[in-house]
């Protein structure tokens, strides 16, 4: 790439834009569609008591929501947040995924760095773990 390329692009919002890291290539289009396979690794799944209850109450499968995860679909995340999960994939960090359900429900599922645990839950209930990067979104 040129210098007056970089210098351009580097001006450039990044909605929209297609992202280069080596042989990757993602489009904010196809980042979340880029296979049909697993994802990630989920380690030991645990659902919390309040997220267990809003999923019973307004009739929604977790496991599907959780295999929406898996696979890469991100839910309703903004575009920032999710390209940020598929950096998250490429460097081991952690991944959110947050789903609305019925009555204004939102579910949040998050898989930790080392991939060892994923949680099912309300969003108030993240509570940061120690050496974890990165903000999450508030809703």
């Amino acid at each position: 790439m040129t210098e007056a390329f970089i210098h351009h692009h580097a001006r450039q919002p990044l909605a929209g834009r297609a992202f280069h890291f080596g042989d990757f290539f993602m489009s904010p289009s196809t980042a979340r569609a880029r296979t049909s396979g697993p994802r990630l690794e989920l380690g030991k799944v645990t659902i919390t008591d309040a997220a267990t209850a809003a999923l019973e109450r307004t009739g929604t499968e977790g496991v599907l929501l959780l295999a929406r995860h898996l696979h890469g679909n991100w839910g309703n995340l903004c575009e920032q947040d999710a390209l940020q999960n598929e950096l998250a994939l490429l460097l081991s960090l952690r991944v959110l995924s947050c789903y609305a359900i019925a009555d204004g429900v939102r579910i949040w599922i998050v898989t930790e760095a080392d991939r060892k645990t994923t949680t099912i839950m309300l969003p108030d209930g993240y509570q940061k773990q120690p050496g974890t990067a990165g903000a999450l979104p508030t809703g």
